[in-house]
């Protein structure tokens, strides 16, 4: 429907055939339906190589094709749906029966929903993470998904570290360092190195004191 708006806001001149909520010239709106297919082609065209991307929520399961396609098909289920009220998409509800005809389609498996909290846990991560060691739980606040993930510490299991970093998208703090990074980027940086040298150093000083078998 945005799209449709923009459409519909782009006369050649400006015009008020349909009210002056319309009486705008096209240029700016050519800018923001081209911002909107860049942002589109993050996810769905990243190699430039589809002349169309689709929409629908249930085309393909991670946005793209390759192997988080598969997994997500299979053991990383994420259910998304659209409603038209509270984004700017087709309505458009998760449904499950069609995802899962769509994966078996594509890749002839069917999805495992709960696969991950099964055998990893998750559902309260601070009583099924409690036994695990060594591990960052980095999200950004941008990042729709952080809302599900681990924001503090874990107590109980050796470093579970979790954080939120204030201003940064998704996995920003995986990516090349860059002179705009909000600061709690660049901090969330600093803990994890902190923390993977510190388990370097471990294993280092472990493997040292145990005996060597072939000796």
């Amino acid at each position: 429907r945005a799209i449709q708006a923009v459409g519909f806001n782009a006369p050649p001149k400006e015009e008020t055939f349909l009210g002056s909520d319309f009486a705008q010239p096209a240029e700016p709106n050519i800018k923001l339906l081209q911002g909107m297919v860049d942002a589109a082609n993050i996810v769905y065209n990243p190699y430039g190589t589809n002349k169309c991307n689709s929409a629908s929520v249930i085309s393909d399961a991670s946005g793209h094709d390759g192997p988080s396609d598969y997994m997500a098909c299979t053991a990383a289920v994420l259910p998304r749906g659209t409603n038209g009220v509270t984004d700017f998409f087709w309505d458009q509800p998760w449904d499950y029966e069609a995802y899962a005809a769509v994966c078996e389609g594509k890749w002839g498996v069917p999805p495992r929903p709960y696969w991950i909290p099964e055998h990893f846990g998750g559902f309260n991560y601070e009583r099924d993470f409690a036994m695990y060691s060594n591990i960052i739980f980095s999200q950004g606040s941008l990042d729709p998904w952080h809302l599900g993930g681990v924001r503090k510490n874990i107590p109980g299991g050796k470093d579970l570290v979790g954080f939120v970093m204030e201003g940064a998208a998704h996995h920003l703090d995986l990516r090349y360092p860059s002179l705009v990074d909000p600061v709690a980027v660049t901090r969330g940086r600093q803990t994890e190195d902190f923390y993977v040298t510190k388990w370097v150093r471990e294993a280092i000083e472990r493997n040292l004191s145990e005996p060597n078998p072939n000796n």
